[in-house]
């Protein structure tokens, strides 16, 4: 008891503030965004959900994924009648709680008090696995589990004002709970691992939903300035086959971020690229990217609404042109049966001596990215190119997940490289999805085309379609279920792979979900990192929320 009073205490001082903030009157909207602050163990700084996602008013539709999520969907858990003494029995399955492991959630929800439009809840749960639904426990393995919690409810604003959340839970073998939870210390064990963890939630603001586009670009304006400064056109201290690729990454998001093409940073940054020979196939990319983003127009570059109508490049000049094509050809000659490594010449290979000779899906929709950048800027791409990735891309389609209700086949994606015992996860389905898409531009096949490669490349946009619309969440990845702060650039690397899935193909949703807006507030919020320092966050972020794929398909595009 006297931990929730001391976490009540906390908590209290920030909730209330937040809350007298608010128009007395004020209720959630669909689109309003709300923000919660949270202290523990947790794996989260902030985590928040638009209106939309509460079933009136009462409970979070979306299915949580991972634990912090859970206890969010428990803590708006509220009776049909809140007064004294109400209750409401709870026993749901959730099909793909931390990944891909189907629990079963039991327990009840009480009203220990209502004072005015202030509503009081103890709840308390047990969680169970149904089934395993996979063989490979190296991310996924929660086996039972206690969840025990007391909150605040403002039924006129319609928020959840505060909680204090503990839960019990015991994993299968060879769980990584270092990759998990933030600050969690585990001894390795084979098996049996538990696990218990205690975190509060304060509701820290309320984004109305006209706030959300001025919010966006105050972030955007802030990293762009905080990455020119820190950054400064200097040299990284990586890889050296790796280096011109972040000088280009970096320098990409700065041009979308409205950093002229003249500053000085900006220049640095192009010529660096230029001047320095490609040794490495992201490198590759990451200059074509750039390349094409110095010769479109600046009006449809910063602007996300017209970055659709951007047509082929043909004005470039004779050394850009010249380095154009020497990039595209070291991509061209690097593809092994159909996708690519992290390097193309052998020359480049003691760079990467820990990767090995392997192809991954990583670097091939990234290759394919440049690629595409390349053929509007002119370059000649061979059909057989293309073709040869529509084949590496059904190849490598991963059969390991689960079922979902009512279904036969398992719901099929793509995980990092050719491993039957490896999940699929969001970032390299979404890379999938995002290169099929650039593949018919390419060869300029309608989507109902009925051809063979037409037909192929179907199959592959309906299955990670499908896996995405079931799986997609945009706080996390199930590579990395609860993020340190380390971890954070994987985090965006997960968010720019949806961003060029939905920008490319066109798609506003996936599932329930409208990506950007769920993502960008993530980003805005710092769900899962405080900006600064790390340069590849904060470049990835703003390539996503600046919504830099402009469509592939659309008959402009081409």
């Amino acid at each position: 008891m006297g931990r929730w009073t001391l976490a009540c205490v906390l908590t209290t001082a920030v909730a209330v503030g937040a809350a007298a903030a608010l128009p007395a009157q004020w209720k959630l909207g669909p689109d309003d965004y709300v923000s919660y602050s949270v202290d523990g163990r947790a794996g989260v700084e902030h985590i928040g959900f638009f209106g939309r996602a509460l079933a009136d008013g009462r409970r979070l539709t979306q299915e949580p994924t991972h634990p912090a999520l859970l206890s969010l969907w428990c803590v708006t858990a509220l009776p049909e009648k809140v007064e004294k003494g109400a209750t409401v029995a709870i026993d749901h399955t959730f099909t793909r709680f931390e990944a891909f492991a189907p629990v079963r959630l039991v327990g009840r929800v009480t009203v220990t008090e209502a004072v005015g439009p202030l509503a009081f809840l103890e709840g308390d749960f047990r969680l169970r696995r149904v089934r395993a639904q996979s063989s490979d426990q190296r991310f996924f393995g929660v086996r039972a589990g206690t969840l025990t919690f007391r909150s605040q409810f403002d039924l006129n604003r319609g928020v959840m004002t505060e909680a204090l959340v503990r839960y019990h839970f015991e994993y299968d073998e060879r769980v990584r709970l270092g990759a998990r939870y933030t600050g969690a210390a585990g001894k390795k064990k084979r098996r049996g691992v538990k696990l218990d963890v205690a975190h509060a939630y304060a509701l820290a603001e309320v984004i109305p939903a006209d706030a959300f586009r001025g919010r966006v670009d105050a972030w955007v304006d802030e990293q762009r300035d905080r990455l020119i400064a820190e950054w400064a056109g200097a040299e990284t201290n990586e890889n050296p086959a790796l280096r011109l690729g972040y000088d280009a990454l970096y320098t990409l998001a700065l041009l979308h971020a409205h950093a002229p093409k003249t500053h000085a940073v900006v220049v640095k940054g192009w010529d660096r690229v230029r001047s320095t020979r490609v040794k490495s196939t992201y490198s590759a990319a990451m200059a074509l990217l750039l390349a094409e983003a110095f010769y479109t127009p600046d009006a449809m570059l910063t602007d996300p609404e017209r970055a659709a109508e951007r047509k082929p490049s043909t004005d470039l000049s004779a050394e850009d042109r010249a380095f154009v094509g020497k990039t595209a050809r070291y991509l061209i000659d690097g593809q092994r049966e159909g996708g690519w490594g992290y390097y193309t010449h052998r020359q480049d290979r003691d760079f990467f001596a820990d990767a090995g000779d392997g192809l991954d899906n990583s670097n091939t929709q990234l290759a394919l990215m440049g690629l595409h950048a390349a053929r509007r800027l002119g370059a000649r791409v061979p059909k057989k190119t293309w073709t040869k990735a529509i084949g590496y891309w059904t190849r490598r389609i991963a059969r390991v997940g689960f079922k979902p209700d009512g279904q036969k086949k398992i719901l099929a994606g793509w995980n990092y490289i050719d491993n039957p015992r490896e999940q699929s996860y969001t970032a390299m389905t979404a890379g999938a999805l995002a290169s099929a898409t650039i593949i018919r531009a390419a060869l300029g096949l309608a989507t109902d085309d009925r051809s063979r490669p037409g037909t192929a490349l179907t199959r592959v946009e309906s299955t990670a379609r499908a896996w995405l619309d079931h799986h997609i969440s945009l706080r996390h990845g199930p590579r990395m279920l609860m993020p340190q702060p380390k971890l954070a650039s994987y985090w965006a690397y997960h968010l720019w792979a949806i961003e060029r899935a939905g920008g490319l193909g066109g798609v506003a949703t996936f599932g329930s979900h409208d990506w950007y807006r769920e993502g960008a507030m993530a980003i805005v919020n710092g769900t899962y990192a405080s900006p600064g320092g790390d340069y590849v966050y904060e470049a990835l972020c703003l390539l996503f929320l600046r919504r830099t794929s402009a469509a592939a398909v659309s008959p402009k595009a081409r």
